[in-house]
């Protein structure tokens, strides 16, 4: 989902507030306008019937305003003419309705006889039409101001945020002028300062890994070869023999951690991709598992003219990592590696992990089995390298029946050229 910038929100956030006052005041004076008009009115009908109190008793016709009509009779008896509903009114001011048609009437008792002031409201509607059209175009085109204004004001607001951010996420220089404001000032200063405080951390971690990778490497290369050399010897009985065996597995042991969490601290990418044979590189990864329980690994639907875009050595450290977990956590059962559909998977009928722990194993130094010879770094490993070659995975478990690990790989059937 497509988050809105803050200068969007900003930018709603004014535009809905000056909407919502804009709304407000119209209505304010809309309902002012309406009561002023109701007013007037009254006071005309009262001005009206004032002035027929004042000629009574009538004589001739009375002059009234074109909008207004004028009816009398003696009290208790209809006047010709008038609406049998305004004559059942009571005495002072009401409004009488005919069909969609307004009036608004004032009666009096007056020397006798009941007065009617009736006033057509027409022109009263028709002037309340035209301010409601004025005041709705009026707070349409205020909006519309206001969003633009709006839009501006946030764009001014957060030029600066702006240029920081975009320094940040294009790792440009950040602006550290002492124009800005106070508040970026210090944003700025802080970004700044955390940029330096990295640099020189990875500065000592690079240094660290060189200097670890050589100091480690020579000694471990001197007990290996020392170990071969002293079981070439004859005399060696039976447990001595052992024993060197031990001392070389241990060795080796020790170079693969170290090969292991070197890699892990190696800012990674996947700079040689060449058009690689899936099916020989399952094969060569196979090989060096032969007499670790190789029988019970199958190669399944894996043609041998499938070929992928990948950095072989990260391929095959991939596959490497993948088979060891799997023979190490598969007693009995089978593994089965399968393509299907650009998806690569590596099935075992092992241990299997918990739901609880399947995303804790993705960590460096996390293991979810007691079982020896395991440090934690395997599927760490892979979840570094699919990240590098921009593929998918996952991994399904479940205790007791096994682990799925799924890899989705962009790959393409291609004949092998000799």
């Amino acid at each position: 989902m497509h988050k809105m910038s803050l200068r969007r929100r900003m930018t709603l956030v004014l535009f809905m507030v000056s909407c919502c006052s804009l709304l407000a005041l119209a209505a304010s004076l809309l309902m002012s306008a309406e009561e002023s008009e109701e007013a007037l009115i009254d006071e005309v009908v009262n001005t009206a019937l004032n002035r027929i109190e004042s000629q009574w008793p009538i004589q001739g016709s009375i002059v009234l305003p074109q909008n207004l009509e004028f009816y009398h009779a003696p009290i208790g008896q209809l006047p010709p003419g008038l609406p049998a509903e305004v004559a059942a009114l009571a005495v002072g001011n009401s409004e009488y309705y005919e069909q969609s048609h307004e009036f608004h009437v004032g009666i009096r008792e007056y020397g006798g006889e009941r007065l009617y002031v009736l006033y057509d409201t027409a022109r009263h509607e028709e002037r309340l039409a035209t301010i409601y059209l004025g005041v709705g175009v009026a707070v349409v085109v205020l909006a519309l101001l206001a969003g633009v204004i709006g839009h501006v004001l946030a764009g001014t607001i957060l030029k600066q945020l702006s240029a920081l951010a975009h320094a940040v996420e294009h790792d440009c220089p950040l602006p550290l002028d002492a124009a800005h404001d106070d508040e970026v000032a210090v944003l700025a200063q802080a970004i700044h300062a955390h940029r330096l405080e990295k640099a020189q951390l990875l500065q000592r971690e690079r240094e660290f890994t060189a200097h670890a990778s050589h100091e480690l490497r020579t000694p471990l290369t001197r007990i290996r070869t020392s170990a071969e050399l002293l079981r070439e010897l004859s005399a060696l009985s039976a447990t001595d023999l052992q024993r060197v065996q031990h001392i070389e597995a241990a060795a080796d042991e020790m170079q693969a951690r170290l090969s292991a969490l070197l890699f892990l601290a190696r800012d990674l990418h996947a700079s040689q991709l060449q058009r690689v044979n899936l099916h020989a590189a399952v094969a060569e990864s196979l090989q060096q598992f032969a007499a670790q329980k190789g029988e019970i690994v199958r190669n399944n639907c894996i043609a041998a003219e499938l070929a992928i875009d990948a950095d072989p050595a990260l391929l095959k450290m991939l596959l490497d990592n993948l088979l060891s977990n799997a023979l190490r956590y598969t007693q009995s059962g089978q593994i089965v590696i399968d393509w299907q559909d650009g998806v690569l998977s590596i099935a075992d009928t092992g241990v299997g992990i918990a739901d609880n722990d399947l995303h804790r194993v993705q960590h460096t130094f996390e293991r979810a089995s007691r079982l020896p010879d395991g440090f934690g770094l395997g599927l760490a490993i892979v979840g570094r390298i699919c990240a590098a070659m921009g593929w998918e995975w996952r991994i399904d478990s479940q205790p007791g029946q096994g682990t799925r690990v799924q890899i989705g790989i962009a790959a393409k059937l291609a004949l092998e050229q000799n």
